[in-house]
């Protein structure tokens, strides 16, 4: 009686488009996900394992170096801005982290290391499992603070309040919107 998609007086169009307002088109890896799941994959310890192998600096650096390898930073925004390896591509893991990486990282073959908040290791691998991306190499052991106390250089991400984006929008009137369009 009172669900609002399933009126007696409504046409099949209509049906169609109440449940489907709004979403947005599937991620890039939901197909590989359909060939995975006809072709087979790793078992989930295997994954686990692999993807919680601790990395040292320099095996770090070195795996990370191959063209290949994909640098996955998953700690939160405020710590990504105020340090990140070069290169390195942020997903927080908190928020809807699933759609951010199926929409940043279009291929579940992809090879990854990462850079998470120590203890948050195990959580991103399974999470990644979860949606197909099973090629996880391991993780910076000691998370972005080893990096930090390396001599290894650090990028960062300068932020700014909305009265200084108002001040700077004056002189530099390209904003660009990065957001979702949902």
């Amino acid at each position: 009686k009172n669900n609002y998609a399933l009126r007696v007086d409504m046409t099949e169009a209509e049906f169609i488009k109440e449940v489907t307002d709004g979403l947005l088109p599937p991620p890039g890896y939901f197909g590989m996900n359909v060939a995975m799941n006809k072709s087979g994959y790793d078992s989930i310890s295997e994954v686990m394992k692999r993807g919680l192998m601790p990395l040292e600096i320099e095996a770090f650096q070195l795996i990370g170096g191959n063209p290949d390898v994909l640098i996955l930073d998953t700690r939160p925004a405020s710590e990504f801005a105020k340090g990140f390896i070069k290169g390195s591509l942020f997903v927080g893991l908190e928020g809807q982290f699933a759609p951010w990486v199926g929409a940043m990282i279009p291929n579940v073959n992809q090879k990854i290391i990462l850079v998470t908040e120590v203890g948050k290791e195990e959580e991103t691998v399974k999470r990644l499992a979860r949606v197909g991306y099973d090629h996880v190499l391991g993780y910076l052991n000691g998370g972005f603070e080893t990096w930090r106390k390396s001599s290894v250089p650090v990028e960062k991400i300068e932020r700014i309040d909305a009265l200084q984006f108002a001040k700077e929008i004056e002189t530099h009137p390209i904003v660009i919107d990065v957001r979702k369009p949902g």
